[in-house]
């Protein structure tokens, strides 16, 4: 949310000082006009407010996340299981009013290659968490971390069937969030699967926390 002062226009990742004090919100006649936004990747890591991202990758499985001009993941295998995270190195607060949201793209998708119909499946979430899971990761679905971690579910794909090809639910749009949690969190994306085909790309750009 952009505010223009005397001919100056503000973003959301600017900032806005009242009587020597920081602002998050700044307000005309009773109608919220501008809030700040932590933005956490935009066509590229943002250091000064992520502090960087790491990334962690399942235990004996290929695939994982990149970061380039975008978030995106990169040598997955067909018939393989795959899962990766990718996360803030900064902790962030997320109280009640926090608006999350991010531009999801690409078109990859999960083709049937492989006799064993309960083994398919692809899954994207929103992770908050206070401590990053161990490298690598467990090989399992799903692993004990993402069960217990607070999430948003981005897709899931469970009770696929053997005639399907599925893709991304999910895809071209920017997707919001209100997360509220208690203490500072990690921010990060993550990403498990079975048999995915990447021929269109999984990317995230556009990453802002706003609050």
């Amino acid at each position: 949310m952009a505010l223009s002062f005397n001919g100056t226009n503000i973003p959301g990742s600017g900032n806005v000082t009242y009587n020597g004090t920081s602002c998050k919100t700044v307000s005309c006649n009773g109608t919220q006009v501008w809030k700040k936004e932590n933005v956490l990747f935009n066509n590229g890591d943002n250091p000064s407010v992520s502090g960087g991202w790491s990334t962690r990758t399942m235990n004996l499985a290929p695939g994982s996340w990149s970061l380039g001009s975008s978030i995106y993941v990169e040598n997955i295998s067909p018939n393989s299981n795959f899962g990766m995270l990718v996360y803030t190195n900064n902790k962030f607060s997320v109280p009640g009013g926090s608006v999350f949201s991010f531009y999801i793209s690409g078109a990859g998708n999960n083709t049937v290659t492989d006799s064993n119909v309960s083994l398919w499946y692809s899954e994207l979430y929103v992770v908050f968490f206070t401590t990053p899971p161990s490298q690598p990761m467990d090989f399992a679905h799903p692993t004990t971390w993402i069960q217990n971690t607070p999430k948003h579910t981005v897709w899931e794909s469970p009770g696929q069937h053997a005639d399907w090809t599925y893709w991304w639910p999910v895809n071209n749009q920017t997707v919001t969030y209100n997360p509220v949690l208690t203490g500072q969190v990690h921010i990060g994306f993550y990403y498990s699967g079975y048999d995915a085909r990447l021929s269109g790309g999984l990317y995230i750009n556009n990453v802002v926390l706003a609050n």
